[in-house]
């Protein structure tokens, strides 16, 4: 077995553990850590340097692995992530086939989200938002999801710096004192559906490194 492929087994192992004390999937949880892989657990990407290890925090058919590196989300939600790597870009072909859209969840681990650190990215057909507890950070109405259509969705973190990307535009860049973690967790928001494809996690960073630029003028 490849050592990146069992670097994202031993992410698993610690991010399902995460979850268990964070939240009510302690039996599938230890379901996987003494029998094999859970049905919450799933890796993408498995045959590349940086296979990615996810956990379903939903019902179990609110999410559909539909290829190696593909998703859908119908109301379901994950988390994602790859071992010791907390300095990435994280890419996503996003397609919103039903409803208002879908919720990335950065710097924040499990199921408990903390809305006082937590960055919440909303990319809806009525436009993008970005949250941060109760601040709104960014809200536009002039980049708005088309139904059906796919988008590309570029996420990096680098040091204490936030970028997101929808297709061409950099629609936010800014400094988060909250410290970077090892997953994004993605949620369709109520009543909707979700396609992801080309999911990739590419390294920026070791993630034993701390980034902090100069503050613009």
């Amino acid at each position: 077995m490849k050592r990146s492929f069992k670097n994202s087994l031993v992410f698993l192992v610690v991010l399902c553990t995460s979850v268990a004390l964070q939240s009510c999937y302690i039996s599938p949880v230890m379901s996987y850590l003494t029998e094999g892989m859970s049905p919450y657990t799933f890796i993408l990407n498995k045959n590349t340097d940086l296979p990615i290890g996810g956990y379903i925090l939903s019902n179990l058919d609110s999410v559909d692995v539909i290829s190696d590196n593909s998703l859908k989300l119908s109301g379901g939600k994950v988390i994602l992530g790859a071992y010791y790597l907390t300095q990435f870009a994280a890419e996503f072909h996003t397609k919103i086939t039903r409803g208002e859209g879908v919720r990335f969840i950065l710097r924040s681990n499990g199921d408990s989200v903390n809305h006082l650190s937590a960055l919440r990215f909303e990319y809806t057909v009525n436009g993008c938002r970005v949250l941060q507890g109760d601040s709104v950070l960014l809200k536009t109405t002039t980049l708005r999801a088309n139904l059906n259509s796919l988008e590309k969705i570029r996420i990096t973190n680098y040091g204490d710096l936030c970028r997101i990307e929808v297709g061409c535009d950099r629609i936010f860049e800014r400094r988060i004192s909250t410290p970077s973690t090892e997953s994004v967790t993605i949620e369709a928001l109520p009543d909707s559906e979700i396609i992801l494809t080309n999911i990739d996690l590419e390294r920026t960073r070791p993630a034993r490194y701390t980034v902090s630029l100069p503050d613009s003028e």
